[in-house]
């Protein structure tokens, strides 16, 4: 032994000594390097995203969104309560005039930026500027414009479109006191043509929050000017604009960052309690978001209408119907029989103590964490998966991330079809116990049905409380926000949506992941560089001492 480390010594002080040892140490970092990132990747299958933060450019991807404007020589007018050069000095509004500008640049003969005082009145020109005919409203049940300077009693007025009684003073004063130095103004049109929308913060001292996505905290995290200017633009220029209502009083929970997607996607966002109310005329879906109690039924003989006989009544005259399911709540027996009655079954199971717990879908190869709850899906072959998925493609990646998720069970001879499934190498899993694998569970599913007066009727169901959450929204690897616009263009007839927008994340928590096939090959290909770096270093040194 101590031969040998003599031996070594001399060798390692030599000038091919030097080298060879060079060699070596090189190998064993990269081997122990490696070693390190196979052991993260195979301990949580992530790894960090960091994009860039400077980037403000246009993608160019919603130029489809106003090839028909254009054709129609129709003009649309960005106004900003802010003088220029305030505007350019504004912490978050500089970067909203830059992608303003970027619009205005790319689209000179459809768009037109303004900018007047609102503490002065006064344009560019020096010229009075009426801010009066914002106060105009539309009626909560009708749509049709209401100007509040013309309502003699606010508290007790009658709509001249449809003759409803209009009594919520609260809507009206909080659209006529809607303006403040960071609202931005979009319009195009003019007379009964004319079609506004103002976005104001009047919640945070940032100021244009609203092209931006906040965390828990009201701290901005990412700047998504592209989108929402993109899609104010084309909501303006459209003169459909239906309400979508969500649902009230069974604990539902929704995230803000879907509430700005579905006005992104044209619509105005309300709420709804069907304990109370019918479904208006002007819904143009109907939102049941992770509820924890269940709907009310009533018997065909009862003098009171249950929610689920109004929806049931609703969906018969052609309505479109959006149910998001937390896995982890209760049966539901009520909403999934209604469900059931358009073939799609959250599955499940009573466990050992009488109580139902949901299959949980878990993955392997497309699985993002080690547990296998967290996992890419993949569309489904059907053609209107394939209409959805050809429109997120169209714009970037079309892998949708989800998480804890049911597995659901369809009936076609009732309509339904899978539009998202998971992968070959799926298992269900209910109340920690797997109950079966046969793999590609549909775990989004819609259904589509042709009543007798020519109107199609609609049902979606994602059972996830994830897939519209703010973290995957911001993702720049998946396109669960592209599926969801996707969905709604192709199901629910929305406008069309602002797809494959940049966004620039400034903060995030958020990690971006490999899934745990991927990793395991990207690992494979690691190791194999120091492993193919040894032979050559090993066959190098054998050169050099048969020399």
């Amino acid at each position: 032994m101590k031969e040998f480390l003599k031996k070594l010594g001399r060798k390692a002080t030599g000038r091919r000594g030097i080298g060879n040892t060079m060699t070596v140490v090189i190998i064993i970092a990269v081997v122990m390097l490696n070693l390190i990132a196979y052991t993260v990747t195979n301990a949580f299958g992530l790894y960090l995203y960091s994009p860039e933060v400077d980037d403000l450019s246009i993608s160019g991807n919603t130029d489809h969104l106003y090839e028909n404007a254009r054709l129609l020589g129709k003009k649309v007018t960005v106004t900003f309560c802010y003088t220029e050069d305030n505007l350019e000095k504004h912490d978050t509004g500089k970067f909203v005039l830059t992608t303003a500008r970027a619009f205005a640049e790319r689209y000179p003969e459809l768009i037109e930026l303004r900018f007047v005082n609102l503490l002065t009145k006064l344009d560019e020109d020096n010229k009075i500027f009426d801010f009066g005919k914002y106060d105009e409203i539309n009626c909560p049940y009708c749509r049709a414009k209401i100007n509040y300077t013309q309502v003699a009693d606010p508290d007790n007025f009658f709509c001249s479109g449809c003759g409803r009684k209009i009594g919520d003073i609260k809507l009206i004063n909080d659209r006529k006191n809607k303006l403040r130095q960071n609202s931005v103004i979009f319009e195009s049109g003019e007379g009964e043509n004319w079609n506004y929308r103002i976005l104001t913060d009047s919640t945070t001292p940032a100021g244009f929050v609203d092209f931006y996505t906040l965390d828990s905290q009201a701290n901005i995290i990412s700047y998504n000017g592209e989108e929402v200017m993109a899609s104010m633009i084309s909501w303006v220029l459209s003169d459909s604009h239906p309400v979508a209502y969500f649902t009230q009083h069974h604990g539902e929970t929704a995230d803000v960052a879907f509430s700005n997607m579905l006005t992104c996607a044209g619509y105005y966002v309300e709420t709804i309690d069907l304990k109370k109310n019918e479904i208006p005329k002007d819904a143009g879906m109907i939102i049941i978001s992770n509820p924890t109690s269940d709907f009310q039924l009533s018997s065909e003989d009862s003098e009171f209408r249950g929610e689920i006989n109004k929806l049931r009544d609703y969906l018969k005259d052609g309505g479109k119907l959006y149910v998001a399911l937390d896995p982890y709540v209760k049966e539901l027996k009520n909403l999934e029989s209604l469900l059931k009655e358009w073939g799609i079954t959250l599955s499940g199971k009573e466990n050992e103590n009488g109580v139902f717990v949901r299959n949980i879908v878990r993955e392997n190869s497309n699985a993002i964490t080690t547990d296998g709850y967290t996992f890419v899906a993949t569309h489904a072959d059907n053609e209107i998966a394939s209409s959805i998925s050809s429109k997120v493609g169209a714009f970037g990646n079309d892998s949708i991330l989800m998480r804890e998720v049911i597995k659901l069970e369809l009936d076609p001879s009732l309509g339904a079809i899978p539009l998202l499934i998971s992968g070959k190498s799926s298992s269900a899993h209910a109340g920690g116990e797997m109950t079966d694998d046969a793999g590609e569970y549909p775990v989004a599913a819609c259904s589509v049905r042709a009543e007798k007066d020519g109107k199609e009727s609609r049902v979606f169901v994602i059972p996830t409380a994830y897939a519209t959450a703010s973290d995957a929204f911001l993702s720049n690897t998946y396109s669960n926000k592209d599926f969801l616009y996707a969905t709604l263009e192709v199901l629910f007839d929305s406008n069309p949506a602002p797809y494959g927008c940049n966004r620039v994340t400034y903060r995030s928590n958020i990690l971006e992941n490999l899934t745990m096939g991927r990793a395991k090959l990207y690992t494979a290909i690691i190791l194999a560089v120091p492993t193919v770096l040894a032979i050559v270093g090993i066959v190098t040194i054998t050169r050099r001492k048969n020399r």
